[in-house]
């Protein structure tokens, strides 16, 4: 099978798909030592053919990492993702054409190939969340003492945790690359879901580790501990500046003012708040974590974005009508004499004979006015601008819309 599969690759030709399909097929029911065998052939394959041709780089990767067990077929996957980052980086004078260690990843082949590494990571998570539901059976059943074989049942608990632990520091490895890379339309919006997933189950693995109350809490194991130092480190702290760069070639995308993008940008948005919220319910566990075993879990944690509003005063007033504008303006003024109270009481004590000036002026300006109802009336009015000038309100200014721009703050705060 490898001698036909690298002639039609040589070819160009897309029966190679055909014939990776047939292959997978009959593998499927091989013992894994014959399974690893056609996998190391496969993977080196993958490593020393090239071509352009996406649907042959997409079935090669396919029965590499399908033949490989675990957990080397995410070993591959990460090889993999960092020869993609050199390929399709941020930075494209410092991309290059062709990987050096795979041949077959190349500018025209890099789309196909993130897609099916994407795919990995959809059923590696997929993986965790059944491993997790399992030790989590298995930590009730030991905090409720009930143990048909406590041998046996710790072992198996150990070594699943290990894994669990293993998939989870490989997942975080593939993710920190693509989060330096470039990524375009569905496949940004793929890997956004894809993290979201990822920090929700990182949330209830941590979760597990907090002991409920009046059982006795561990401390976390050594693996653990890198796994939380190594994705507060690689994933978590340049995932905020890649959310920062989406939305600003978002909104440059958007001048174009194509209805077919700004739909794309519209999905890609809605992952984004839910992304903030899972890293952050994702680190109160940590903290929780923290506080009950006395362990600075988030010491490599650093908060890299200001996630807040932006008032901008506009030099020139809003359109719209002078109804529209004498309500905007009476709100303001509302908004204001709320929070001024306290101000009016002040003033009046810095500067008392400004004050019995103003009342002077008032009782005089009364004293013209022959008409009774005329003078209650305008010391009515002279008096609420006596109190206007004593407090120092000013004219109210015209607010803008709030910008929905995630900025960069230059501040970096360490959660404890």
């Amino acid at each position: 099978m490898k001698p036909m599969i690298t002639d039609l690759i040589a070819q160009n030709s897309n029966d190679v798909e055909i014939l990776c399909d047939i292959v997978l097929m009959l593998g499927s029911t091989l013992p894994d030592k014959l399974k690893q065998r056609h996998g190391s052939w496969a993977h080196e394959i993958f490593r020393s053919c090239e071509t352009s041709n996406t649907t042959v780089a997409k079935s090669v990767l396919k029965l590499a990492i399908s033949f490989t067990t675990s957990p080397g077929d995410l070993s591959i996957a990460v090889e993999v993702a960092k020869e993609l980052q050199n390929v399709i980086g941020f930075d494209k004078s410092d991309t290059s054409q062709v990987s050096e260690s795979y041949m077959i990843v190349n500018q025209s082949t890099s789309a196909s190939i993130t897609s099916s590494i994407l795919q990995l990571v959809d059923s590696a998570i997929g993986d965790m969340d059944w491993g997790t539901k399992k030790l989590k059976n298995l930590y009730v059943a030991s905090q409720k003492n009930i143990h048909l074989d406590h041998d046996d049942e710790s072992t198996f608990g150990l070594a699943l945790e290990e894994a669990l632990y293993a998939m989870a520091e490989s997942t975080v490895r593939i993710l920190s690359s693509f989060v330096l890379m470039n990524l375009k339309d569905s496949q940004a919006a793929q890997f956004l879901r894809l993290a979201v997933k990822f920090y929700k189950q990182l949330a209830q693995i941590v979760k597990q580790r907090i002991a409920p109350k009046g059982c006795k809490q561990t401390l976390p194991s050594l693996k653990f501990q890198k796994l939380v130092e190594l994705t507060c480190k690689s994933l978590t702290v340049p995932l905020y500046p890649f959310l920062a760069e989406m939305q600003k070639e978002q909104q440059e995308s958007v001048s174009s003012n194509s209805k077919g993008i700004i739909n794309k940008i519209k999905q890609e948005n809605k992952c984004i708040p839910d992304l903030i919220f899972q890293i952050e319910d994702y680190e109160r566990y940590l903290i929780q974590l923290s506080k009950v075993t006395k362990l600075n879990l988030l010491r490599h944690a650093k908060r890299s974005t200001a996630r807040d509003f932006k008032i901008i005063e506009d030099a020139e007033a809003p359109a719209g009508g002078e109804d529209g504008g004498n309500q905007e303006e009476t709100e303001t003024q509302n908004n204001n004499v709320g929070g001024n109270e306290d101000g009016l009481g002040e003033e009046s004590e810095d500067d008392p004979e400004q004050a019995s000036r103003d009342l002077d002026s008032d009782k005089a300006i009364a004293a013209e006015e022959n008409d009774e109802d005329q003078e209650e009336e305008k010391e009515g009015e002279d008096d609420d601008e006596a109190e206007e000038e004593g407090s120092g309100l000013s004219r109210p200014k015209k607010i803008a819309k709030k910008s929905l721009v995630v900025e960069d703050s230059d501040e970096d705060s360490v959660t404890f």
